[in-house]
């Protein structure tokens, strides 16, 4: 994973694609075995985001239990980034 950022850039175009970049943090974490800082830092230099729609009724929604349920580790990951940027 060494400078992967450095040599991958990727563009999101739309709200649904925003879970690759959960995606992307639990490969980092759980199967490369990289420390938080380390895979925290790849995918935040790696992905970059352009929303061109900015109505409420555009953003792509689910509810909280059914996310838990489908992506039960990407939801620990969301929990663990809200404490890691409030702290």
């Amino acid at each position: 994973m060494n400078q992967f950022d450095e040599k991958n850039q990727i563009l999101l175009n739309e709200m649904h694609s925003a879970v690759s970049i959960l995606e992307m943090l639990r490969i980092l974490l759980d199967e490369q075995k990289l420390t938080w800082q380390e895979a925290w830092n790849t995918t935040h230099y790696t992905f970059s985001c352009a929303i061109y729609v900015t109505s409420q009724q555009s953003y792509e929604q689910w509810p909280i239990d059914i996310f838990k349920k489908v992506l039960p580790r990407h939801f620990d990951l969301i929990n663990t980034i809200d404490k890691y940027l409030i702290q």
